[in-house]
Formats: C-alpha cells, structure tokens, sequence
C-alpha cells in the first residue's frame, strides 16, 4: 500500500493539445517549475505537455493517471518522454522499494509508449530551509542521493538516457527560494537549459 501525503495533487496540461506531435514531462513541483521554458522552446514544433503530482512511485494511481493522459491524446504522438520524479519518494521509500518501484514504473511507461525516447533525470537537491545564503544539505538529501543513484542505474540497464539535474542545482545558493526545495526563476531557468538540450537531442537520434 503507498504511503499519502496529507494532500495529494496533480496537475496535466499541454501546450497546445491540437498539435499530435508531443513531448511528455512528467514529474513535481520542479517539473512545474520549468516546464513553461521547455514548452516555449519547442512550442512551433511540438506540443509539450506534463503530468506534475505529489504523489511518489509507490502509487499505483500516479502510472494510472499517466496512462490515461496517454491513451487520450494517442501513444503513438508521444515522441519523448523525460521523467523527473522522485523527491516525494525521498521521506518513506527505502532502498529496496525504491528500486522494485521505479524498475517497474519505467517498465509501465515503456509498454504504454514504446516507439518514444525516453530521458531520465535525477531529483534536485534538499537543503535546509531558510537563508539561501548558506548552502546546507537536509537530512533526507543523503536519502536523494541513494534514489539517485539507482534512477542513473536503472537508466543505463535499459538503455535509457540519464541527465544529472542534481548538478545543475548542487552547490547554487543563487538558485534557492528560501524552502530548500523549490528554485527561484534563474534556477528554474537553469534546469530548463539542461532538460531542453536532452530533449533536442534524443529528437535528433
């Protein structure tokens, strides 16, 4: 059984639904957080679209929801899928659950939508809330950094194109809000520039 949050979210839109050549985000709030910049850089070829929840790997509803995102916009319009979730996971998921949820997450979504590319991306780092002055790790950012490894390991056992968002964050105190999560708009910026390049080229192979 998946462990709730006490409010659970999701959010699905697409750049422009008519067009049925697509690209996929999926991921939280930090997918919501670029996914204007990425969809502004393919918006005269493609329609880029984004499914955001809170709710982590472990629940079955988060495949589901996908799942019927794509089955009513078509499988075969999706070009590229990039996935970025994995902070919810972060506080209750440990190591073995971790690895038999994600496995078997990729597993699904290629099933659904085999003739796309897909990008696999590693979760930002968790710092300390508060000054954003003082780059300090939180305690569950070394919990992060384990999951990450294994998203970057599973990536490569399938074949599957693993960006290090990680390191475009690690380390930038000009990139903080003050939560120790989420970006201002030079950060979320920042991540865009690296998720659009991973995109343009697995379009290009």
């Amino acid at each position: 059984m998946p462990s709730w949050e006490s409010m659970e979210w999701t959010r699905i839109g697409w750049s422009d639904p008519q067009n049925n050549k697509r690209i996929l985000l999926i991921g939280d709030s930090i997918t919501n957080g670029y996914f204007q910049y990425v969809a502004r850089e393919f918006e005269s070829e493609y329609s880029v679209g984004y499914h955001v929840s809170s709710k982590a790997i472990d629940n079955i509803y988060l495949f589901k929801e996908i799942e019927n995102t794509v089955n009513e916009f078509g499988r075969d319009t999706v070009k590229v899928v990039h996935i970025n979730n994995g902070i919810h996971g972060v506080w209750h998921l440990k190591e073995d659950a971790v690895r038999v949820c994600y496995e078997h997450f990729i597993i699904s979504l290629r099933e659904i939508l085999p003739d796309a590319r897909f990008i696999i991306a590693t979760s930002t780092p968790i710092r300390k809330a508060g000054d954003d002055k003082e780059y300090v790790y939180d305690k569950f950012n070394a919990n992060l950094v384990r999951n990450n490894a294994i998203i970057a390991e599973i990536g490569h056992k399938y074949g599957i194109t693993v960006e290090d968002l990680y390191a475009v964050a690690d380390g930038k105190c000009e990139y903080g809000c003050g939560d120790g999560v989420h970006f201002n708009d030079a950060g979320y910026r920042a991540l865009a520039e690296t998720v659009k390049k991973s995109i343009r080229d697995e379009l290009t192979k």
